[in-house]
């Protein structure tokens, strides 16, 4: 049949290119369509009985479940759409089992009528994104292609020639064909109609299956809306988002800081400069690992410095999340550019690579600018008048600037509740909303709504979105920030003090500490050990992820431990070789191996087949079972209590040798009624 297989590789070739086309993979497509081809060549066929197929089917779908876990692809938000890398996990799993297929022994050595369902799941699988245009236009004609080679691949099988004998060739091609365009067409119709409704099918499915993708990152970029935050918090809430190695908690880690609020939106008035790379480190600051650039913020000099490496998530943003008062930065990155809140932007940071960070202890603050205290003082000009009135009576008692911070995050706290959500009526400013109607709401209107009252009490301000970290990882020694933990805050300017940390959210709304358990911790601390390692190996980054590997201590553990059971194996494995060895050097051992070697070959030419994993005994029975050759049933039963009791007399042995042939004799008489029977069991 090898037309019937090279249809099946023909398919497994669609579905290998649209895998690479969709996700640039190269290594396992062509791996797989070299396998199926490979076939052709390796004639070994193997046999398995059904429950091992079954149990070996589930094991290596286990094992790829175990893959998307740990390392599961990374597409874009864009890409994405349900469960986008569970479903590209889904399909390659089908794409190795039907290789293993084309190895597994069939009747006529035809593939089971189960391969083409494979293959079209598999595609469906693959096809689980959101699709641009030009992806469309290559997914359309690979899908058609497969159903075609499917279609093809079911009617040359033998069964569906021989039920069709009483109809003309040319009526079997016509039909064929005619089934074949309808099929086509029906899809590429489908298809299409589907692509036209891709944004209405999205959100309605998405809404119930998956509602966390119809967020994506936006609180940290270039606008800050009010409600984008929110969109992040709620977007796989315990994914994590940071993971941060230092000495002491690292608490708030900013990624944006926005200084002009229009129309409840923030954003960020002043231009960024580039900063260049330095050629010395601080004193105090630790030499930048090999591979990375050292970029001074600020020449600061200290006695000491607070060090922070922060690892981002791979689906994270390239964005740099650091403390207030970051001085020091050092990434694998040759630019760098700087805001007015000393917020760094590196465009060419990768997803996934870790970069440091250092923070000077007692420092002096520096002091604002005129341009600087009037950016931070202005007030949106849609602000109603009753709330500078509010301002006005909060700030009436107050002189210093801690004073008037400690007043408006005490009136919030008083006043307000906290939720997630809030819902504005329908054209209702949401900023004058929330403060007049003091409805429940999230951190970004807290923190929005006091720093338009700190700045009309005369505290210059910024808007601050970003990270809160306060959960610990024991096991890998690093702090996490999940996405739960996004978070906005305000930070005040303070002639005394200098920039200071406004947390006017109540304390329901503020990220603390939510306890883990520790074999989820240990679980999410392998995991974002593979993962980081094959991001830094897709990347390029060789010498970062061999320290990666010889730092990581679960993974040490997992390879000691992998080691261990391995020399566990080949020590029993060589007793039992050396039991095999003894037992097989027995004289009466391999006489008894010998006659049951040529017993076999003897009902072989009689069609009288033992199955494979099938024992002496289940292969006596199904002989008694059909009437075809009783004295063989009674010869096996025989030898099983020979080789099996314990003992080789030599009485017994010349017993088996001597009624092989009266055997030989006796079967021929029945072998044509029991190979007929044969045959219907392996057909079916």
């Amino acid at each position: 049949m090898i037309l019937h297989r090279l249809l099946a590789c023909a398919a497994l070739a669609i579905q290998s290119t649209v895998l690479w086309y969709f996700t640039d993979t190269q290594v396992f497509p062509i791996t797989v369509v070299l396998l199926s081809l490979a076939s052709f060549v390796i004639k070994q066929r193997f046999d398995l009985d059904r429950r091992f197929a079954f149990w070996g089917q589930v094991g290596l779908f286990l094992l790829f479940v175990v893959k998307y876990y740990a390392a599961p692809h990374e597409f874009d938000f864009a890409e994405q759409f349900v469960r986008t890398p569970f479903a590209f996990a889904v399909g390659q799993f089908l794409m190795t089992l039907q290789v293993i297929q084309f190895y597994f022994r069939y009747p006529d050595d035809r593939l089971p009528l189960s391969w083409p369902a494979f293959s079209v799941i598999s595609l469906v699988c693959f096809g689980d994104l959101q699709a641009n245009p030009m992806q469309m236009r290559f997914f359309q004609p690979a899908a058609v292609s497969l159903v075609v080679v499917n279609a093809l691949l079911i009617s040359v099988r033998r069964e569906y020639w021989r039920s069709h004998e009483r109809r003309s060739r040319w009526s079997q091609l016509v039909l064929t064909a005619l089934v074949l365009a309808a099929v086509g067409g029906t899809g590429w119709g489908a298809a299409t109609a589907l692509r036209r409704h891709e944004r209405d099918f999205d959100e309605l499915i998405a809404r119930f299956l998956a509602p966390e993708r119809l967020s994506v990152q936006p609180g940290f970029s270039g606008r800050g809306r009010l409600g984008s935050v929110a969109k992040v918090k709620t977007t796989g809430e315990n994914k994590i988002a940071l993971r941060v190695y230092s000495d002491e908690e690292p608490g708030y880690l900013r990624g944006r800081a926005f200084d002009l609020i229009q129309n409840s939106n923030w954003s960020l008035g002043s231009s960024l400069r580039p900063l260049s790379a330095s050629k010395t480190t601080p004193a105090g600051v630790k030499d930048a690992p090999a591979g990375l650039q050292t970029f001074v913020t600020d020449a600061t000099t200290a006695d000491q410095w607070i060090d922070y490496e922060i690892w981002p998530a791979a689906a994270q943003p390239a964005a740099i999340f650091a403390p207030l008062g970051t001085a020091v930065l050092q990434a694998p990155v040759d630019s760098v550019s700087i805001d007015l809140h000393n917020i760094l932007h590196a465009d060419e940071l990768s997803q996934g690579i870790p970069f440091h960070v250092a923070v000077p202890e007692n420092v002096a603050p520096g002091r604002l600018s005129e341009d600087e205290r009037a950016r931070l003082l202005r007030i949106p000009k849609e602000l109603d008048p009753q709330i500078t009135n509010l301002a006005g009576r909060l700030a009436k008692d107050e002189w210093t600037t801690a004073e008037k911070i400690a007043a408006v995050t005490h009136f919030f706290h008083e006043n307000y509740q906290y939720q997630m959500g809030i819902r504005v009526p329908a054209g209702t400013d949401p900023l004058n909303y929330f403060l007049l109607e003091r409805p429940p709401a999230h951190c970004e209107y807290f923190a929005s709504g006091a720093a338009v009252l700190l700045r009309i009490a005369g505290v210059p301000c910024r808007y601050v979105t970003g990270f809160v970290a306060v959960e610990e990882n024991r096991y890998g020694g690093y702090w996490v920030a999940r996405n739960r933990d996004a978070h906005a805050w305000v930070e005040a300017y303070d002639d005394q003090l200098g920039w200071v940390i406004v947390e006017a959210t109540p304390a329901a709304g503020v990220p603390v500490l939510q306890q883990t358990t520790q074999p989820k911790q240990f679980w999410e601390y392998l995991r974002e050990a593979f993962l980081t390692l094959r991001i830094q190996l897709q990347q390029g980054y060789f010498r970062m992820a061999l320290q990666s590997l010889v730092q990581s201590r679960g993974v040490m553990l997992i390879l000691c431990g992998l080691l261990i059971y391995i020399l566990v194996r080949l020590v029993r494995a060589r007793k039992r070789t050396t039991k095999v060895r003894r037992t097989a050097a027995d004289p009466q051992f391999r006489e008894l191996q010998r006659l049951l070697g040529t017993m076999d070959k003897r009902l072989r030419k009689l069609q009288l087949f033992r199955l494979p994993g099938e024992t002496l005994h289940q292969f006596a029975d199904r002989i008694g079972q059909h009437g075809s050759n009783p004295p063989a049933a009674d010869w096996y039963r025989d030898y099983a209590a020979v080789r099996y009791g314990g003992g080789y007399v030599s009485s017994e042995l010349k017993r088996l040798k001597v009624s092989m042939p009266k055997i030989y004799n006796s079967g021929q008489r029945s072998n044509t009624q029991f190979s007929r029977q044969h045959d219907d069991s392996i057909s079916r």
